[in-house]
This record gives C-alpha cells, sequence and structure tokens, in this order.
C-alpha cells in the first residue's frame, strides 16, 4: 500500500487497492443480478471484476478461460503477494447448494508455480444466500450467509481440498464459512486478530502471525488465517522442520508442518510473499507487455495496493 497504516487508522478502508476490488464486485453483483441461475459463467465474471477494477488493477491474458490467473498484490514498498487464482462458483440448484470449481489439480499447479492456489468465489447477493447453511455453530446470531460484501470471495484452495471428503454435502457452505470478501484482504483497517504460532513456529514467521500487517504482507496473513483456524482443530503433531523460500522471497525459512493438508500450509501460502514482483509483473504494473510470463496460466492480474 502507500502508507504503512495498521488497522483502526481513519481512512484506511480508502487503500486503492481495496476501492478497486470493491468497484469489480459492485460491478459483478449488477451483472449476476440480471443472470438466471444457470446462465453466468464464473470466467466470464472474472473479467467483469478486473474490467471494472482498473486503472489499479491491471491484467494480461496469456492462455486459455480454463487456467488459473497468476495474481500479483504489489504495495508502496515494492513487496508483493501472488497466487494463482481460479474461478469457482457457488450455485443454488433444487436439492441444495452446489460448488463449482473445476479440477483438482490446482494446489499442485500452484505449488508448481511457487505461489499458493486461491478459489476466487461467486457467491452472488445476500438474498441468493438466504438458504445457505455452512454446518458450523455460530455465536451471537450472525450467520456467514449473510455477510456484506461477499458476492466475490477468496479463499486458500487448500481449504476446499481438506474438507470435501469431510463436510460431504455441506461443502459449498463451508468454503464459504472460511471464505473472505476479496476486497476485504487489502482493506487496512480490517481486524487482525493475533494468530498464536505452534511451539515449532518460530522467529521472523511467529512474529508475521501474530502481529498486525499491513500491504502485501496483510493479503498474505489474511490467506493464512482460515488454515491456521483449521489446523488448530487438527489432532496431529507439529514437525520443527524448515524449508526454503523462493530466492526473492521475504522469509529465509518457512515450516514445513502439513498436518493433514496436502502440502505444507504456512510453506504453501507465505513463498508467495516477495521482496519485489517478478520481472513479467513489473513490466504491467509499468504498462508494458509482460516479457515472460509463466507457461500455463490463464493470465496475469497484478493489483497495485
Amino acid at each position: 500500500m502507500t502508507s504503512s497504516v495498521l488497522p483502526g487508522r481513519r481512512g484506511a478502508s480508502a487503500a486503492p487497492g481495496s476501492q478497486a476490488l470493491r468497484n469489480g464486485r459492485r460491478a459483478v453483483d449488477r451483472h449476476l443480478s440480471r443472470a438466471s441461475e444457470a446462465g453466468w459463467c464464473p470466467v466470464a465474471a472474472t473479467g467483469v471484476l478486473l474490467d471494472a477494477a482498473r486503472p489499479q488493477v491491471r491484467r494480461w491474458r496469456c492462455g486459455p478461460d480454463g487456467a488459473g490467473w497468476l495474481w500479483w498484490f504489489v504495495d508502496g514498498g515494492g513487496t508483493a503477494f501472488g497466487a494463482l487464482a481460479r474461478p469457482a462458483a457457488l450455485r443454488r440448484t433444487r436439492a441444495g447448494w452446489r460448488l463449482d470449481r473445476p479440477g483438482d489439480d490446482l494446489v499442485q499447479a500452484a505449488e508448481h508455480l511457487g505461489v499458493p492456489a486461491v478459489d476466487l468465489l461467486f457467491c452472488r447477493d445476500r438474498a441468493h444466500r438466504s438458504g445457505l447453511d455452512c454446518g458450523i455453530a455460530h455465536y451471537g446470531g450472525a450467520h456467514c450467509r449473510g455477510r456484506k460484501r461477499a458476492g466475490v470471495s477468496v479463499v486458500p484452495g487448500l481449504v476446499a481440498e481438506y474438507l470435501a471428503p469431510r463436510v460431504g454435502p455441506t461443502l459449498p457452505g463451508a468454503v464459504f464459512h472460511w471464505s473472505l470478501p476479496l476486497e476485504d484482504v487489502a482493506r487496512a483497517d480490517r481486524p487482525q486478530p493475533p494468530l498464536r504460532p505452534s511451539p515449532t513456529v518460530r522467529g521472523c514467521v511467529a512474529d508475521f502471525l501474530a502481529q498486525p500487517q499491513s500491504g502485501a504482507r496483510q493479503v498474505a496473513k489474511a490467506l493464512v488465517e482460515p488454515l491456521h483456524l483449521l489446523r488448530l482443530g487438527q489432532f496431529s503433531a507439529a514437525l520443527a522442520d524448515y524449508a526454503q523460500p523462493a530466492p526473492d522471497g521475504v522469509f529465509t525459512a518457512l515450516p514445513t508442518d502439513r498436518a493433514l493438508f496436502s502440502v505444507p500450509y504456512l510453506a504453501h501460502v507465505l513463498r508467495g510473499l516477495r521482496r519485489r514482483p517478478p520481472a513479467y509483473a513489473a513490466d504491467l504494473l509499468a504498462g508494458r507487455a509482460p516479457g515472460d510470463p509463466p507457461n500455463g496460466v490463464g493470465g496475469v492480474a497484478v493489483i497495485r495496493l
């Protein structure tokens, strides 16, 4: 972001990246309000989102529609956070709810690219979600289906992969429960509860989890949060081993504890946090055609925070 404002400071919610994503979400809400349940496509909705978020968000298409897009969030200090995002749809059917999430290879594709996997979840408006049941107890009477700004939400790909064999028909609602409105990942006044690290997580990573973050670091922490909370409910021993991140990674070592996830969950997310954006993302940020985007992705989107 262009400032280091942390949660609670007045005016922080007007950060340009968050406002651009809000503009995109509102455009998607309008687009989907005119569509029947079966008459819309999450890939097309992604295009509506990115077009309405310009010029703060720049994109470059370089592959087939069904492939994931590399998203890079870049703050004013040059720190970047990347993720492989694939659109998914929360659809209402006669039998209940269905999560249209194409392919089961998103996490492995993201691992190959050195970034986390993210489901970009199109959920329509609160009236559409009125009958959604996530199967999780809520306190204080505020059910997640009434969440504001959630027409376009984001959730780590590991969440759906982990929950699918465990929650059965409540998967669509459970995935929505663990999601976050897309515009909120960059909203600097969003509350950031401290995430208590396990005893095996030390040093800079432990400090990162325990303290409020801003800019690209805040986006990364927002995606760690649901995985951290799911990990607390997994009764498996935490590993103390550490692995090397990407050469330009913010952290010098990342925990390899995978618990019941398919890959080490902290390393999976935090290796997307870089000291600088890759050259192809920097090109796009500067208004140039990206020189050498990775193979196998549908495109690149860069969000200036």
